[in-house]
């Protein structure tokens, strides 16, 4: 079973860890989430993922840096709900 997980890299060079933001049962839903923290994040009014971004989106942050979010897919043996 694949489930997908969001992630936010404040600075996309970073060899930090990058922050999981959730895990989400289908593409489509792990998309919506980040399309809503991409606003939140940026003040944008208006966002969406589209097919032309694949599985990540790169924006401008803070202090000049790239900032991005990925969405990962991961293989799991079973999902406790």
């Amino acid at each position: 079973m694949t489930i997908y997980e969001l992630i936010y890299r404040e600075n996309e060079n970073d060899s930090n860890v990058p922050a999981p933001v959730g895990l989400y049962s289908c593409f489509e839903n792990a998309q919506t989430a980040g399309e809503r923290l991409f606003k939140n994040i940026t003040g944008e009014k208006e966002f969406y993922w589209t097919e032309e971004y694949g599985t990540r989106v790169r924006f401008d942050g803070e202090n000049g840096t790239t900032s991005c979010l990925d969405i990962i897919p991961v293989e799991v043996d079973s999902v406790l709900m």
